[in-house]
């Protein structure tokens, strides 16, 4: 038995393997549909999945940014704080500064942590 099927309750698949590949122009197109279905998304809803599949794929990925803990303006991360926490998905002021500051902030947190 492989180590994937202990995650038959889960409908996410891992696709990532299929991005470690440098792209060619003269390289074959890849068979898309040995991915599995698709979904016909709106731009909003596949910079969401977009980063959700990050997130799920990368346990260091975080993401941060004005209200983006509550979804934000253009709603792109919605409910990614719901799935992530608090920790991974969170607000920062719109500062560069803000932003400089909490981010060396937080890998001094991760330093301290041994992560």
């Amino acid at each position: 038995s492989s180590s994937s099927s202990s995650s038959s309750s889960s409908s996410y698949v891992d696709h990532s393997h299929l991005y470690n590949n440098t792209y060619h122009p003269q390289a074959p197109e890849p068979n898309y549909t040995d991915l599995g279905p698709t979904t016909k998304l709106n731009l909003f809803t596949a910079i969401n999945s977009a980063m959700q599949t990050a997130m799920k794929t990368d346990p260091t990925a975080i993401m941060f940014g004005e209200d983006v803990a509550f979804g934000g303006v253009f709603r792109c991360s919605q409910d990614l704080r719901e799935e992530f926490g608090e920790g991974r998905v969170f607000n920062t002021p719109l500062s560069e500064n803000g932003i400089a500051v909490g981010s060396a902030i937080i890998m001094m947190i991760y330093d301290d942590d041994g992560l």
